[in-house]
């Protein structure tokens, strides 16, 4: 029986090798197109925080592992932080950092300040990302062999968005 665990966890092991790819970018490439989003609509930069990447990367290895056990598996890293995420399952092309914060901003055209919502699309990492109060951000990236790439990003403090309240300044 202990010769089948051993063989079973090494089994285990060599697959998430196989398949993730942790892949650290670095911090200037999310914070130059978040700042430019944020400083667009007069909200001030935010500060890479080394712990939330940490807390990102510790996240998506939790995600990733759960997946290939086909376990369910909470999307939310933390209640403590705000959390957004990017997934590109294409694998063509490589998916950057600035990939995933094109994205990101390009949800603005759905945010409607008047009723402080979504409309006609989503936005809620949009929303996120230029959220007044956040100050600091932590992001890391994963890579799989599969073709799948996921880039997830933890805000503080945690915004409060769909609770009433506008995230934008003006």
């Amino acid at each position: 029986m202990r010769k089948e665990k051993i063989i079973i966890m090494s089994f285990v092991i060599s697959i998430l090798a196989l398949c993730i790819l942790g892949e650290k970018e670095s911090p200037e490439e999310y914070l130059k197109g978040i700042n430019a989003a944020r400083a667009s609509i007069g909200v001030h930069p935010l500060i890479w925080n080394k712990q939330l990447e940490k807390e990102a990367q510790n996240f998506l290895n939790r995600y990733v592992g759960a997946c290939l056990k086909e376990k369910a598996f909470t999307m939310e890293a933390s209640p403590y932080y705000g959390q957004i995420m990017a997934c590109d399952v294409d694998g063509s092309e490589p998916f950057t950092a600035k990939d995933a914060v094109t994205g990101w901003v390009a949800q603005k055209k759905y945010y409607d300040q008047k009723s402080k919502s979504c409309v006609g699309g989503y936005c809620n990492c949009y929303a996120y990302l230029v959220w007044k109060e956040s100050t600091s951000i932590g992001c890391f990236r994963i890579k799989c062999h599969r073709g799948c790439t996921i880039v997830t990003c933890l805000l503080s403090p945690k915004g409060k968005f769909g609770k009433g309240q506008r995230p934008l300044l003006h």
